[in-house]
């Protein structure tokens, strides 16, 4: 929960002493109304982050790590960007932009991010997103050296795209072998949705969440 219910929920629980934990995507002074609670608060107010809050983070380590420039960051809906427009690249210069993909006119969005002089991209998203956002880089001429795609995706599946020759870095999670078994049992039992890291962690999310209460 995001936005002003979920501060609502906050500033309640916070003011009332009620035990919370809170799955909010936001990092360190993001959660407004928890931002000043003192270390006994920090006891039972609890924030755990999911997981496509901290993926995109990757984007930062891979800019300081390649001395990386410029950059365009291009995210679905199954990412919430809007808190990290400042801190994202906060404190490297980059010049970047960050900006949700536009279903309805994609190649002229990448297009006019091209004209901006913006050679690395990184596309946030699901498989399906991901992979028409590299189809229509293709079939405009933007898949050669002067530029690199990254494609950082919460789905453990490879890329399937129909594109020219081209370098992709691709960033997604690996699946732990040791719990397969049990996941595969959960995500029948329970009908979860893809991508597999998400559902699993709102699973655990709240089923942590009640035996702590009990």
């Amino acid at each position: 929960m995001t936005g002003l219910s979920s501060e609502t929920v906050k500033s309640f629980t916070a003011a009332l002493g009620l035990p919370t934990i809170s799955a909010s995507f936001g990092q360190e002074q993001d959660l407004i109304k928890w931002r000043n609670i003192d270390e006994d608060q920090k006891k039972y107010l609890i924030q755990i982050n999911p997981p496509t809050d901290i993926i995109p983070e990757i984007i930062r380590d891979i800019v300081i790590r390649q001395n990386i420039t410029n950059a365009a960051i291009l995210y679905d809906s199954v990412f919430v960007m809007e808190h990290k427009y400042k801190s994202l690249l906060q404190d490297i210069a980059t010049r970047n932009v960050i900006t949700a993909i536009d279903v309805t006119n994609q190649e002229q969005q990448i297009l006019k991010l091209q004209d901006m002089n913006l050679v690395n991209f990184f596309i946030l998203g699901r498989l399906e997103t991901v992979t028409q956002v590299l189809k229509n880089a293709s079939a405009n001429g933007l898949f050669n050296a002067k530029f690199a795609w990254h494609v950082i995706t919460p789905n453990s599946e490879n890329i399937a795209c129909e594109c020219d020759d081209g370098r992709v870095l691709h960033v997604k999670p690996i699946e732990d072998s040791s719990f397969k078994e049990r996941f595969e049992s959960i995500q029948r039992s329970f009908n979860l949705d893809e991508p597999k890291i998400v559902s699993a962690f709102y699973f655990d999310f709240a089923l942590q969440s009640f035996l702590a209460i009990g």
